[in-house]
Order: structure tokens, then sequence, then C-alpha cells
């Protein structure tokens, strides 16, 4: 089995991994009280990938809960794996720099000593607090020096530029880490998500803004918790969606969504796509009119016909998106139906857009703002300068490939 350990970092981080797992108890016939797997999904072998099993057959997380200050989760099962202080970090320095780092270092060492055959990690946080920018940051520095092979894919929740100067610092100097340790880090806008909320009248909460990210992250990983064909290990997915080691930030789109209080299978596959495709522009990573996309998958979840699949996204994507020449573009079907969650509702037949780009936007207006800031410190101009490093490579990329016409062979 190839083991992947899951690292949730701050207030944002932890509040998504519990209805993270939730929904993967939920997929797996795992009871939340007793974590017994009920069923005969106890056998399957992808099960190990996420879950240790101990011997009296139950079955804990592979999942670290980390935060500088109180961790409040519904679940008894994971006090065993909470790590957290007492004073809540603000700054990306404080965060850096806590006492409680010592312990994660010991967490994660005993975690991944309890692994046969360790791929990966994979860190979920916010860059725009302080826990989440710096202690997540010196979490996957740790990780990217003690684990050298080992694969690194961040979930990453990003708010408006319109925070504040306190939260656009700790945005650059996670983004700095990122491009020096991460492999693969999806950046997912808060806005986004309260939109998706608005379009199914269902509340903005927290938690129905994190029941969205949980079915995307579900999606991602589902070929490697049950049988698939596509992102069935994290090297499988950073070599899919990652063309260059900098270009490191795709973003995720799912479709489609109804509320939970009239649930209905929607299984027209042209009027999902093009829901996806007309929702994922608001995803703020990719602009259809300037630029272009360097990779992109299709994973379908539901019982499809792989032909419609093909000749309906074929049609679809020559409409609505321009591909780079020579852009990896893929799609595969699980035929593991999406279940039903509390507050938002998937269908069970939905689809993942998982794609990168050359636009750079949100980057260009983080450094636009950070430019009129007096007194640099060095850790900040030397962020600034990676971040205007990553904006050439982008700019010298677009400059060197040319829209396709056609969408490439699977």
């Amino acid at each position: 089995m190839n083991e992947v350990i899951n690292v949730h970092v701050g207030q944002a981080g932890n509040q998504i991994g519990e209805t993270c797992w939730e929904l993967f108890n939920l997929e797996h016939n795992i009871n939340n009280e007793e974590f017994v797997c009920n069923g005969e999904n106890n056998q399957d072998y992808h099960l190990r990938t996420f879950y240790s099993e101990s011997q009296s057959h139950k079955f804990t997380p592979r999942a670290l809960f980390v935060d500088t200050d109180a961790i409040n989760n519904a679940f008894p099962f994971v006090h065993q794996l909470h790590i957290n202080g007492s004073q809540p970090a603000h700054t990306f320095e404080a965060g850096h720099e806590s006492k409680i780092m010592e312990q994660v270092v010991e967490s994660v060492r005993k975690q991944a000593e309890d692994c046969q055959s360790l791929q990966g990690f994979m860190i979920y946080r916010s860059i725009s607090g302080g826990t989440g920018s710096g202690l997540g940051s010196a979490i996957l520095e740790y990780i990217s020096e003690q684990f050298v092979n080992k694969s690194k894919i961040e979930i990453i929740v990003r708010d408006q530029l319109d925070d504040g100067e306190q939260a656009i610092n700790n945005t650059v100097l996670a983004a700095h880490s990122m491009l020096q340790h991460s492999d693969c880090s999806f950046m997912i806008n808060n806005a986004y998500l309260r939109d998706i909320c608005a379009q199914i009248n269902a509340y903005p909460s927290f938690y129905n803004v994190n029941t969205i990210i949980s079915q995307m992250v579900s999606s991602l990983t589902l070929s490697m918790r049950v049988d698939g064909y596509m992102f069935t290990s994290l090297s499988n997915i950073i070599e899919l969606l990652v063309p260059s080691p900098r270009l490191l930030f795709p973003c995720l789109s799912i479709a489609p969504f109804t509320p939970f209080q009239s649930p209905q299978q929607i299984t027209d596959l042209v009027l999902k796509q093009a829901h996806i495709l007309s929702t994922y522009q608001q995803n703020s990573t990719y602009q259809q009119n300037t630029s272009k996309l360097l990779s992109a998958c299709f994973l379908y979840r539901g019982h499809f016909i792989p032909k419609e699949i093909s000749q309906n996204l074929c049609l679809r994507i020559k409409q609505t998106v321009r591909f780079a020449d020579g852009c990896c573009s893929k799609f595969s079907i699980n035929s593991k139906a999406a279940n039903v969650s509390k507050s938002v509702f998937m269908a069970e037949k939905s689809v993942l857009f998982a794609h990168n780009s050359t636009d750079f936007t949100f980057w260009n207006k983080i450094i636009d703002k950070y430019e009129g800031k007096q007194n640099w410190n060095d850790d900040e101009t030397e962020a600034i300068m990676d971040l205007k490093e990553l904006e050439k490579d982008c700019a010298e990329m677009e400059k060197e490939i040319e829209p396709a016409g056609d969408m490439n062979d699977n």
C-alpha cells in the first residue's frame, strides 16, 4: 500500500478536515464513533491508504490536526491526533516560530514510521491567517527537508485581497514557501465557494463551504481510496497537472450542485458540462479570454458511458476553452457514486475539473498591493522577488505556446 498522511493546519484546515473525514467515513462505511468498518470494505486494500488499522480492526485516519489555538472538533476519535497551543498566531512570523512545532515533528515522524510505503503528504490550510501561513509553511518546510522523495500536495483556501495588510503579508510569505517546497498547491477561492452556496440557495456557513471543499478532495483522491484509473497516487496528480515545477497552482471546480432540501439526480452530461465550464471561471485562476490551459483533467463520478463523455466533452471544449499547444488533457470515470452530505447535496453523478493555466491574475494583484508598502524586511523582499520570477515564467510560457484547435487524445 502507498499511504498518505493528511495534515490539517489552523482553524480553516481543521474545519476542512472535519468535513473531509466525515465524508470519507461515509464513503467507506466506517462508523464515526467506534471507527469500525461495517460490511466488506474492511478487506479493501486501498482503504489503508488514508486509514491505519489497529489489531482490533479499528480504522484511524492517517491525519494530524494542528492549531496554535484550542481545537474544537466534533469528532471524539481524532483527539489523539490533536496538537494545539493556547494562543492564536495572527502573523506569519508568530505561526512559523510556534513552540508546538516540536510536537508536530514528533507526531509526523511517528505516523510516517507506521507506514509501510509512504507516498507523501496532503496539507490543508488557509494562507491569509498566521497559523495556516506561518505554521503551515514551517510544517511544509520540515516535510520537504526530511522526506525528500515524498510528494507534497496542498489544499489552499485563499480569501479576497481586501482582507487587510496582514492577510496580504501572510499570503506573500506563504507563497514564497510554497514555491520553494510544495509540489502542487490547489488554490480555492472562498468567494467562489460562497457563490456556489448562493446558486443553490444554501446559507454560506463555514460548514457548507467546507462541505464543498470536501467533495472536491473526495473526488480528487477517490482513485487512491478505491480502485480507479486516474489520480491513483499523489505523484500522478503532480505529473498530470504541474507542467513546470514553479507552475504549481492548479485549481478545482466541481458540478453539479442542487439544494439538499430537494435532491435530484442530474444525468444530462451536456448540461453538467455546461454548468461546470461556466462556474469554474468564477474561481479566478483561469481567465477564459486571456489565459490558456496548460493541463486539464475531468474526473467523472458515477455511472457514465465513456463514448458519450468523449463526444460531448470534445464538443464543449472546442466551444469554450483555449488550450495551449501540447496541453495534457484527460478524462476518467469512477463508478463509485457521490454520497449525500448533510447540508450541500452533490448529485450521484458529478464531474471534478482540475486544471492549470497561464493566468497570473491573483498573484499580480498581490504584487501590486505589496509594492506600495514601505520598509520591507528581508523575507518579504525575497518573497516578492520569487513571485516576480514566477510572473516572468508564466509570461515566457505564454509567448512560447499557441492555442490548440482540438482537445488532445486521451
